[in-house]
């Protein structure tokens, strides 16, 4: 019989939803049959220690519209759960770029297996932050969920806050298939706890060749994102420019990347590039 802190362990390695639901029947049996029934735990205390393993990975930051049209009832951030099981987050923290901008939710405030709830700025919806000005930074700013123990659940970071997090840390310049070239590659590598939000930003070339990221497009906390030049059937983690001739020279150039704003964030040099 598994002990907790083995279950404990697999769950923050889980990193899939269907483990994610392979953990929950493992998490039952230990809570129903093993030593937790041997030591007469109620099912109250059960539902909480099950409820305070998964929350963090069930919960995430999932977007976030921080322009808004310059119109308070446009901003909104939204939270979702990824499942197996439902979550109360009553007296979770949301906190949009400050410690003065903070949101606790009240009672009963349940999220259902694979369901979004959105937190305007305004007074709209169901929650809402109630601010009379926009609390977003359209230049850059972070999100941040704390669970009621004041521990990090989820964070979302975008534009200038996220510079200093996101690199271009490869490119593969030399693909296996040849004349097109289509399995060469950028690579941008998150390195921070954060969600970091690429929506809008842009990726330049040195051969002319741009990609802009569409709205939505995240790299996970620690995680890489790979731009292909041409490659049909992506992972969840891969892009493409969908260009049919190869974008990288073999013998040297390089490549920028620029947030939302044009701001360049990080750049990558490599052999000898020619002046264009």
């Amino acid at each position: 019989m598994e002990n907790i802190h083995m279950i404990r362990e697999k769950i923050a390695d889980a990193g899939t939803q269907a483990n994610l639901y392979e953990l929950r029947a493992t998490l039952e049996n230990y809570l129903f049959k093993g030593d937790a029934a041997d030591r007469g735990l109620g099912l109250s205390e059960i539902w909480e220690k099950s409820f305070n393993l998964f929350a963090p990975l069930q919960m995430t930051i999932s977007a976030l519209n921080y322009a808004g049209d310059d119109q308070l009832n446009d901003e909104f951030i939204e939270l979702f759960n990824k499942g197996p099981a439902i979550l109360d987050i009553s007296g979770w923290t949301l906190e949009a770029g400050s410690p003065d901008q903070r949101l606790v939710f009240p009672a009963g405030s349940l999220i259902q297996p694979l369901s979004m709830i959105r937190i305007y700025t305004a007074q709209r919806g169901s929650y809402y932050f109630g601010s009379e000005r926009p609390i977003w930074n359209n230049r850059g700013d972070e999100a941040l969920l704390y669970d009621h123990n004041m521990e990090l659940v989820s964070s979302w970071c975008y534009g200038n806050k996220a510079h200093q997090y996101v690199d271009i840390s490869y490119i593969n310049v030399d693909g296996e298939q040849e004349r097109s070239e289509g399995d060469e590659y950028i690579e941008l590598t998150n390195f921070s706890k954060h969600r970091v939000d690429l929506s809008g930003w842009q990726i330049n070339a040195s051969s002319g060749n741009s990609f802009t990221f569409d709205v939505g497009t995240y790299i996970e906390p620690n995680g890489k994102l790979r731009i292909y030049t041409n490659k049909q059937d992506l992972n969840a983690n891969e892009l493409s420019f969908n260009c049919k001739r190869a974008i990288w020279n073999n013998t040297g150039g390089g490549g920028n990347l620029l947030d939302h704003l044009q701001m360049i964030v990080s750049e990558y040099h490599y052999g000898f590039e020619p002046q264009r």
